[in-house]
């Protein structure tokens, strides 16, 4: 005896066990009225229904084409092409005729890819003759979220409906089969619904059917193993093919079989490790949805008739549950069953409110990241709103990092909800200081407003934020306001407001406004009470304001001196704030920047390096000043780059690759202008040093990408071809790993090689970077798709530049004139011709009038007519 079950995905004929639905299936293929729509779990032998059906009808003398959609195409056109060029890949005469005709239809470069995909459809079928033609469509489910699924499940209706205008249509049908119910295909509420399929319900193994496969199998089982098999399965195709073959390895080690044996192996395979098909994503979906795992405790306890349509519907495409005659559902299986046991569920359910508190733990300790990460997680596990303690919390960490749409978000919502005065006034004042933010400026004064008239604990704070608020709105026209509105700050007794900041911040806000109206002396007295009055965490800014308010001629290090120094002492500070004021990133960059313009590298130097261990970090002073580089205004560039200049002289500085190249970087776009050409040629040098000596794995910044793309197209738009092509070279070097953001970069530099080869007329570089463009698309355009609307527009327009330079003759690029070529006389227009490319030795057979241009510049060469 010989291995019979050998893993396989695609089930041979000798042992497939054909089901009520094979026969549904054939008969609505036969009869071509409408589409048969396969509705079904996963792992119950859909592909292979499929694939037994296009065995089957091919014999009858019908033309079957499957497609899996698992991969998607990333637009419309690409997507029906590739079921044409599919359809048409064979080689026999219909083909080769359709081949030509849909050439043609292309070539007229129709608008839209449905109308040109019908055009296209209708000549394969003419050239079929009286063939049939049946599509197969699977993994449906997989392009419901694309641009263009509601387009192609429209084209499918209305070609049925098209009939009576194109009796073409009558010996075309299709076999959609998938995951998603019928009515969930189309997203567009405009568009009819998909509605005109026969649905194929695909169910386990009838008893006979599971004699039928010991059978087909060559497996001699005893009843009660069968039974226990069966106990089990429930006829389940997947796992009765997997624990049949597990016992069938057992028979060949001459193991005499038992029903223990069957016991061990259902233990074996599905209820230790739970990683194995159909189990594995049953246990994910039911992890990830609480509605789920409610669901299957009711069923499993008779309360099935308690749960939701829809939910329901979930249950039995998840190969969950399955129907009794009288339409209750009841768990799978025995094996799902024992998976999705009671005690597993709880567990999960307990851990979901462990996440709420790990949650608020996170926040209370300055873990905002984490904090949101973990109250998302419960959202989404539990499908169930915040408590709105928790909402607060989650609110305010995305304002502590910056996420004011999110943080608007959260807030409005808590405005909905009952709250006491004092909680309520927070949640304004937080939100106005959102709205802000995100420059709403009218709505965040109004909401300001009503808190600081308001009797809340939050009236003060509300007041200095309509301060800041009116200050920057417009600090002139609102000045006699901002004047009023700070004395109300001022002259408020210490039981009103118990905390000198909001005090400090109102001297601070009206010292600039005293200054927008020139006011200097007025300026100068409140940013001195209001120093006098702030705590450690606000000081340094303003020393720092105290400083730029300085004329340029008069100014000195003493302010940034003490606010460096503060900023030692304190050493540690919150990395997210709401309010500007206190000790932030940005500030810190400022100072550090204006310290170096005076020569104060060393305390520039020391709080850099304090800023890059705030918050769990380990980075150097000179990867600090590198990465907080973009938060600096143009004013304060100069100043940094010299400092980092300066370091890169300073003698053992060990400093690594990617920094050295950062500094030449920065200094060569943004420093001194007598720094500027030295330090892109020292970049340039390293960069290509680098190339020779460093290992493959090492990979650039995305900044640096994006600093040597721009300095090819300058090479290349100076002329300097063999300049700019040595760095392209060097460029690729360090952009082969297929993270999306890396692709487009490698495209970019390709782009940059199709102009520049054009340039030194090297015209077989050209051609090569075009088609390398084409395959790195092609290979990669799902994960391409997902970046931003703007580089995919990039990337299309450098896949039409690389199509239209393959397009080109390469005959006709070096001499700038068509050749004329032979007269091949005695050839007619529509005379079939073998022609084969030079470039690539591709042969194919079209009519004389398609490739009788190209023959005659030489991009073709003719074989035989």
């Amino acid at each position: 005896m010989k291995k019979t079950l050998i893993p396989a995905t695609i089930i041979p004929t000798s042992l497939y066990v054909e089901r009520e639905a094979d026969r549904q299936l054939n008969r609505i293929v036969k009869d071509m009225g409408r589409p048969a729509y396969v509705l079904e779990a996963r792992q119950m032998g859909k592909t292979n229904l499929l694939v037994h059906m296009k065995k089957r009808r091919e014999a009858k003398g019908d033309v079957v084409a499957y497609f899996d959609l698992s991969t998607k195409a990333a637009d419309a056109a690409p997507f029906f092409q590739s079921i044409i060029d599919t359809i048409l890949n064979g080689g026999t005469e219909w083909q080769m005729l359709a081949s030509d005709e849909v050439a043609t239809i292309r070539a007229l470069g129709i608008s839209d890819p449905h109308r040109e995909y019908d055009q296209s459809l209708r000549a394969v079928l003419r050239s079929l003759g009286v063939k049939r033609l049946v599509i197969v469509l699977d993994e449906i489910d997989s392009i419901v979220t694309t641009k263009y699924s509601d387009t192609l499940f429209a084209q499918i209706r209305s070609m049925y409906f098209s009939r009576i205008n194109n009796s073409e249509y009558d010996r075309l049908t299709y076999v959609l089969s998938g995951v998603a119910e019928p009515s969930e295909l189309i997203r567009d509420k405009t568009i009819s619904p998909f509605n005109i399929g026969d649905k194929v319900y695909l169910s386990d193994f009838s008893v006979d059917e599971v004699k039928a496969f010991y059978k087909n199998s060559n497996l001699n089982l005893s009843s009660d193993i069968e039974a226990e098999i069966y106990r089990y399965t429930s006829g389940n195709p997947r796992m009765l093919w997997d624990i049949c073959s597990a016992l069938e390895d057992l028979v060949l080690a001459d193991e005499r079989l038992s029903v223990s044996h069957v016991r061990d192996v259902v233990e074996r395979l599905y209820l230790v490790q739970f990683d194995r098909p159909p189990v594995d994503h049953i246990r994910v979906l039911a992890e990830s949805d609480p509605a789920i795992r409610s669901a299957v405790s009711s069923i499993r306890w008779g309360a099935g008739h308690t749960v939701d349509a829809q939910t329901k519907g979930r249950l039995y495409l998840a190969g969950i549950v399955r129907y009794q005659p009288d339409g209750q559902p009841i768990i799978k299986n025995a094996i799902i069953d024992a998976a999705l046991s009671d005690k597993w569920l709880t567990d999960i359910t307990e851990g979901d409110r462990g996440l709420l508190r790990a949650a608020m733990d996170d926040f209370r300790e300055g873990k905002y990241e984490s904090s949101i990460r973990q109250f998302d997680r419960y959202r989404s596990q539990l499908a169930a709103p915040l408590p709105p303690d928790a909402r607060f919390q989650l609110a305010l960490a995305y304002l502590y990092t910056s996420d004011d749409a999110a943080a608007s978000v959260e807030f409005a919502e808590l405005l909905t909800q009952p709250s006491d005065d004092d909680r309520m006034g927070a949640i304004r004042y937080y939100y106005a200081t959102t709205l802000h933010r995100l420059s709403e400026r009218a709505k965040a004064i109004d909401l300001f407003r009503t808190v600081s008239e308001g009797k809340s604990k939050s009236r003060f704070v509300a007041t200095n934020g309509l301060i800041v608020a009116l200050y920057d709105d417009d600090a002139t026209n609102n000045y006699d306001e901002i004047v009023r509105l700070s004395e109300i700050v001022l002259n408020a007794t210490p039981e009103q407001v118990d905390f000198d900041t909001i005090r400090a911040s109102t001297l601070y806000t009206l010292s600039r406004a005293h200054a927008s109206r020139g006011y200097r002396t007025s300026a100068s007295e409140a940013l001195a009470k209001a120093l006098a009055l702030s705590p450690e965490n606000i000081q340094p800014t303003i020393l720092f304001r105290q400083y730029v308010n300085t004329p340029s001629a008069e100014r000195h290090s003493a302010p940034l001196l003490e606010a460096a120094s503060i900023i030692a002492k304190i050493r540690v500070w919150k990395r997210y704030v709401a309010n500007d004021l206190e000790i932030n990133d940005r500030r810190v960059a400022e100072i550090a920047s204006c310290l170096a313009v005076h020569g104060e590298d060393d305390a520039a130097r020391r709080i850099l390096e304090l800023t890059g261990q705030v918050g769990g970090r380990d980075r150097s002073d000179i990867r600090t000043a590198i990465d907080l580089f973009p938060m600096l205004a143009t004013d304060y560039q100069e100043g940094m780059t010299s400092y980092l200049w300066r370091r890169l002289d300073r003698s053992g500085v060990t400093i690594e690759f990617p920094d050295w190249l950062g500094v030449h970087r920065l200094t060569a776009q943004h420093g001194p202008s007598h720094l500027r050409s030295r330090a892109l040629r020292q970049y340039l040098s390293d960069i290509t040093r680098m190339t020779r000596t460093t290992s493959a794995d090492l990979r650039l910044l995305d900044e640096d990408k994006l600093f040597i793309i721009s300095r090819i197209t300058a090479l290349t738009s100076a002329e300097k071809f063999q300049r700019a092509q040595e760095l392209i070279e060097v460029a690729l070097r360090y952009l082969s790993d297929t993270e999306p953001y890396t692709l487009f970069f490698r495209l970019a530099v390709k782009q940059q090689e199709i102009v520049n080869a054009d340039g030194l007329k090297d015209f077989h570089r050209s051609r090569e970077a075009a088609r390398e463009i084409l395959s790195i698309y092609r290979d990669n355009s799902e994960s391409l798709a997902g970046l931003s609307s703007e580089l995919g527009g990039f990337i299309r327009s450098y896949t039409a530049h690389a199509e239209r330079t393959l397009q080109r003759s390469p005959f006709t690029q070096q001499n700038r004139v068509v050749l004329t070529g032979p007269t091949y006389k005695g050839i007619g227009r529509n005379t079939r011709v073998t022609v084969r490319d030079p470039n690539t030795g591709a042969v194919r057979v079209a009519k004389f009038k398609i490739v009788e241009e190209q023959l005659r510049s030489g991009e073709l060469v003719m074989v035989t007519s």
